[in-house]
Order: C-alpha cells, then structure tokens, then sequence
C-alpha cells in the first residue's frame, strides 16, 4: 500500500469518526476536556473558589473551601495530570527545612515504570502558587501539626480523590457560565495555553511544552492545550458575515 493510499485512508477514517488504531481512540479521549482560554476564565473560576471561602460557617468547609482554591491555583500553575497532582505531598516544594525548593524533578505516575523509573519532568512555578500555598499552609497549622510527607490537598480519607475534585470544578466551571468541559484535566491545558500565550518565543515554548507533556511530536502539542480549536473558532468567528454583531440581517 503506497504512502498516499495510507494516509487518504486514514483520513477518511477520521472523517467518520472510525479509530484507525488504538492511539486514535486515546486522543479523542483526550480532546473531551477543554482549557480556560483566558485571563478572565480564570479570575472567574479563581473568584468564585474565593468565594466560597467567604460564604463559610464552620471550619471544617472552610477548610475544604481553601483546599479547593489552593488546589486549582496549583493545577493551572504546574500543569500535573489530575492523579498526581491530588496526591501531592509538602516536600514537592519545601525542602527539610521548610524553605522553597528551586525546582523539583518528579516523575509522574503515568510514566512510573517497575522499579521505580520513569520519565522525570522538572516542575516550576511562580509566586501564585507559593503565596497560595503559603496560605493554605498557614490555615492549616491552625489546629494541626504538618510534616512534609503530608499530603497537601488532604480529606478525612487522605489525598482528595480525583473524583470529587472533578465534582467540584465541574461545578465551579457551571457556576461561572463556562459551559465548556475543564474538569481537572482542563487545568493541565490551562497551563500549557497560557504557558504558550505569555512566552516571548512561541517555538521555544511549544518545545518546551512538548517536552513537558512527553508528547510525540509539536502537532500534538497544539491539540492538546487548545491552540487549533482557538484558531479554528477565530476564522469561523471571521466567516460570519449574515448578521451584524447586535443581530440585524446585514446582507
């Protein structure tokens, strides 16, 4: 079969939604969730954690209510799947004598092998995640004794679940008017699209990310942080020409 044939047939497969492989199947799995594209997106779901916080009447929710926002401030600043990042322990980022680690090089489950190797990512973050972090530290020494081997985003059973933290930002997202699946994944590709979106080189930066999420190649990268629906929703926005923009017949 000639290179040409392959890939006519490959793409008509894909026209009518027939997974050529099981890579295909997985990376329409992948599409599902969706990032918060900008700044406003996510003031609005940051906002509405804060929120949260302030409308509680007992500790205990207030707790979870500071858990949560610390929590999403975390998944869009370093960009973990959302496996890894509910299971996150205090010694991620403060070293034995509680003082900010530079970097730290972690090795996420997905790409755990037998033994304990694994491909390792070097995680970074900024001064929201710290003053976030800070701050959630701070509430909870309140009434416990922390130790670096803790959890960070604890529950009564532990690490929160993967679970109910996809319950609680499927609700935010609801409750802001984003009608968009984020779910916890959304928060990887947050990271990865406005990581994109802010770097003076976008091709160091598609690089970098590519790298990042292990993935096969720069395409792929573009999919997964949203850049080619970006695109794709910009020219559609371009074709519109019917109406105008307060609705009147324009032709």
């Amino acid at each position: 079969m000639s290179g040409l044939v392959a890939l006519n047939i490959v793409e008509e497969c894909r026209m009518y939604n027939f997974p050529t492989r099981q890579k295909e199947i997985k990376h329409r799995e992948s599409t599902k969730t969706d990032a918060l594209h900008t700044e406003e997106e996510i003031s609005a779901v940051a906002n509405y954690f804060k929120s949260c916080i302030e409308e509680c009447t007992t500790f205990k929710k207030e707790t979870m209510a500071r858990r949560n926002l610390a929590m999403f401030i975390c998944g869009i600043n370093i960009g973990l799947r959302g496996g890894d990042l509910c299971k996150l322990t205090w010694s991620t980022f403060f070293d034995d004598d509680w003082e900010w680690r530079l970097t730290k090089d972690f090795i996420p489950e997905k790409t755990r092998h037998v033994g304990g190797t694994g491909k390792r990512v070097e995680l970074s973050w900024n001064e929201d995640l710290k003053f976030a972090l800070e701050d959630w530290l701070q509430w909870l020494r309140i009434s416990n004794d922390v130790s670096l081997n803790d959890y960070i985003f604890i529950s009564p059973h532990g690490h929160i679940s993967l679970d109910r933290f996809e319950n609680i930002m499927n609700k935010a997202t609801k409750s802001v008017g984003i009608k968009r699946r984020i779910g916890v994944h959304g928060l990887r590709k947050t990271m990865g699209n406005r990581y994109y979106k802010i770097a003076k080189n976008k091709s160091e930066a598609l690089v970098e990310l590519k790298d990042y999420f292990n993935h096969a190649d720069l395409h792929t990268t573009m999919i997964y942080i949203c850049l080619e629906k970006e695109r794709m929703q910009k020219t559609k926005d371009r074709m519109s020409f019917l109406y105008d923009k307060d609705g009147n017949w324009n032709v």
